[in-house]
């Protein structure tokens, strides 16, 4: 097989040369994760400060390169990314088309609120399909409005949230914690507001038919069905089309997403098997969403995925499950650590993600819920890794020109899936959230 990629040092770099992969995590540097074609000098000089080497595609590139002076070999059939193989249109993105993110202290009102309007929105709904009844699409499209202004307002707040995992209702709370990854998806390509809102409704509704499935069934995970549960267990999007039908005022533009939130690009879903541009952008943007909440958040908890975990396995699909570029802007929005994530610190604490910056999603703002021991503190306090603790590159740099630097040095190591942690994300979220006469909690421990 020709190798088409070739590791190249960046004092080789020449404009023309196409990168495609660097030398540390794309997430880590100030460029877009799907590569680029360098055209001027100035990037060159961008990419020396970050990295040592990078890797070059032959193909995309204008430049000619000469492959004996480079390393090659670098993928093999096994994880070279899969090549697109039906038609689809590329997303139209529009970044940018919300810039102004209101701060976390300033949301967090506005998001406990309408977390708990949501919460009571579905019991309601839930309880009225299990009875038979019909019921408005009013309140679920007010539900769907809230979620929407909330992320509009600061994504990582009902982000943080809904990550908390409520033990009494699985579907009920997994399907608010979809609607807020998809409208978070959906913020970050530039959907209208309206786009948003239809979005978020049809998620909030998507799995209303697997409360008529039997209990059998609904608890398992969909691996661990036999073939006759699992031809069952996929009957749930037809019922759910079904009760939607029933509900009054519907918008139009619903059915189909929800219809389609299980199909996938190769024609490997359900129940249509549709492939590429045949599954309507929504219902991949829900879909994705989905497949991202079942690895983080699935029914059996000893099953969980770590954020960062589910977001390379989500981007081992592209092309597979999911059409690529909603792939790569789903990782940019979420960032490696989402909100909510809980992750382990050098220092061996252990602190909750509560608000992420574009420019370093290596180095978001936290909130420490450990001692170095991992036993649980009282007193929470904040700490922001992008302007109070450096990177391991930075402290080195910063000890060989001043040996009398004593700037703190704290970062992330990694982030752990639901399982790993004895920490009460309940108590961290009343700490959090839960208002007092003049402000919220979080206002409490700030430092």
């Amino acid at each position: 097989m020709e190798v088409v990629e070739h590791k190249v040092p960046v004092r080789e770099l020449t404009e023309g040369m196409y990168v495609s992969k660097l030398d540390r995590p794309w997430l880590e540097t100030p460029f877009k994760i799907q590569g680029f074609l360098i055209t001027s000098q100035k990037e060159i000089e961008e990419i020396e400060a970050v990295c040592d080497y990078v890797y070059v595609d032959v193909v995309k590139s204008r430049a000619k390169l000469k492959p004996k002076k480079y390393d090659s070999g670098l993928f093999t059939p096994s994880n070279k990314p899969a090549v697109a193989k039906y038609p689809f249109t590329p997303v139209e993105i529009k970044h940018g088309a919300y810039r102004d993110i209101t701060a976390f202290e300033d949301s967090a009102g506005f998001a406990y609120q309408a977390d708990e309007e949501v919460d009571k929105a579905l019991v309601q709904v839930t309880s009225q399909i299990s009875k038979g009844l019909m019921f408005d699409q009013k309140s679920v499209k007010n539900v769907a409005s809230n979620i929407v202004s909330s992320v509009i307002q600061n994504p990582d707040v009902l982000a943080c949230l809904t990550r908390v995992r409520e033990a009494d209702d699985y579907l009920h709370h997994h399907s608010i914690r979809c609607s807020v990854w998809g409208a978070i998806l959906g913020r970050h390509i530039g959907l209208r507001r309206m786009e948003l809102e239809i979005l978020t409704q049809a998620i909030l509704l998507k799995d209303l038919g697997k409360t008529r499935l039997p209990q059998d069934v609904l608890n398992l995970e969909e691996n661990e069905m036999n073939s006759e549960k699992r031809v069952i267990y996929k009957k749930h999007v037809a019922m759910t089309v079904k009760l939607a039908q029933q509900i009054n005022g519907l918008h139009p533009k619903i059915l189909p997403i929800i219809a389609s939130h299980c199909e996938r690009y190769d024609g490997s879903g359900y129940p249509r098997q549709l492939r590429g541009d045949e599954i309507p952008q929504l219902a991949i943007i829900a879909g994705i969403a989905t497949y991202y909440d079942e690895l983080t958040n699935p029914r059996d908890i000893k099953q969980s995925k770590s954020p960062s975990a589910t977001l390379a396995a989500l981007y081992d699909q592209r092309n597979s499950l999911f059409q690529e570029d909603l792939v790569l802007e789903f990782i940019q929005a979420l960032g490696l650590y989402p909100a909510g994530s809980v992750v382990e610190l050098n220092t061996g604490q252990l602190a909750v993600v509560v608000e992420q910056y574009a420019e370093r999603r290596l180095r978001p703002r936290v909130v420490v819920v450990t001692d170095e021991n991992q036993v649980p503190v009282s007193q929470l306090t904040s700490l922001d890794l992008l302007s109070e603790a450096i990177s391991p590159q930075e402290k080195e740099m910063l000890e060989q020109s001043n040996k009398k630097s004593k700037l703190p040095f704290i970062y992330i190591v990694r982030d752990l899936q639901v399982s790993e942690f004895a920490v009460d994300l309940l108590k961290v979220k009343e700490k959090l959230f839960t208002p007092n006469k003049k402000r919220f909690g979080f206002f409490n421990f700030r430092t």
